[in-house]
């Protein structure tokens, strides 16, 4: 028998990012950090530049029902790859679409 967290993650597609996949991850970002907006004084533009971690570095997304609902993005740093951000939709949290990104990679 299948739990919550199982059934919430049938379908999902871990997968490279595409260029064409920047607008969507864009909007997941924004989405995953707006509640942070107003806690954190100075909180960077963290969707910014996602173009160019996508031909530059290895970015993942995580793919529901065709829609883009997290990304996590990797950067070589002297010979290893250092997580850089995860972001998962706030309409998908506490599913394990994070663990699920993470531990696929």
């Amino acid at each position: 028998m299948k739990n919550g967290t199982d059934m919430c993650l049938e379908n999902l597609i871990i997968r490279n990012a595409r260029l064409a996949d920047a607008e969507a991850i864009v909007l997941c970002i924004d989405a995953a950090y707006s509640k942070y907006a107003s806690q954190v004084p100075g909180l960077p533009n963290v969707s910014e530049g996602v173009a160019h971690e996508i031909t530059h570095n290895q970015v993942w997304v995580a793919v529901q029902q065709g829609e883009i609902i997290a990304g996590l993005f990797l950067v070589s740093e002297d010979g290893f790859m250092k997580l850089a951000n995860v972001a998962v939709h706030p309409m998908h949290g506490s599913k394990g679409v994070e663990r699920s990104c993470v531990f696929s990679r």
